[in-house]
């Protein structure tokens, strides 16, 4: 049976057969996703600050929308960097993707996201695990004719503005 979170009292319960597993191969493997990057830092007037070479994974395949949380991990390394990187924004985006006759909407939104603060100085390297809470209230990726939902995990690396120096 399947408990219905939605459903009319706490005991709805429903009845259904299962058609195949999910192979543990799926859901169970520990790097699903893991994309690496190098990235230039550049401050005010375009001036370069180095090289960051950015690392993330995350540790499943598959997530339950309702109540689960999404787990990142961000591999940074600043070895090539000039200024101290002071904090990782993580956020999911969610873009939906209406089409009737030849016409062709695109609609994206942040779902959910964290602010985490770090010191990673200049030179260094660093690991930073962070955690996004999922809305009960999630659509869940599809591909049909007429609808495309797709969800994307983005970084932002925080660096410290640059102070004006005294001449």
């Amino acid at each position: 049976y399947v408990d219905i979170p939605s459903g009319r009292d706490a005991k709805d319960k429903e009845i259904f057969n299962v058609l195949a597993p999910m192979p543990i191969s799926q859901w169970g493997h520990r790097a699903p996703a893991d994309v690496s990057r190098n990235h230039e830092v550049t401050c005010c007037c375009c001036i370069g600050k180095g090289n960051v070479q950015a690392r993330i994974f995350m540790d499943r395949t598959l997530i339950s929308i309702d109540r689960d949380h999404l787990q990142i991990f961000a591999d940074m390394d600043n070895a090539a960097g000039e200024e101290p990187i002071e904090g990782i924004e993580f956020s999911l985006h969610a873009t939906f993707t209406y089409r009737a006759n030849r016409h062709r909407e695109v609609s994206r939104i942040r779902v959910g996201h964290q602010i985490l603060k770090c010191d990673i100085k200049a030179g260094d390297k660093g690991l930073v695990n962070g955690v996004i809470a999922l809305n009960r209230n999630l659509i869940p990726s599809i591909t049909t004719p007429n609808i495309e939902v797709t969800y994307k995990v983005t970084i932002c690396l925080l660096y410290t503005s640059p102070s004006p120096r005294d001449s």
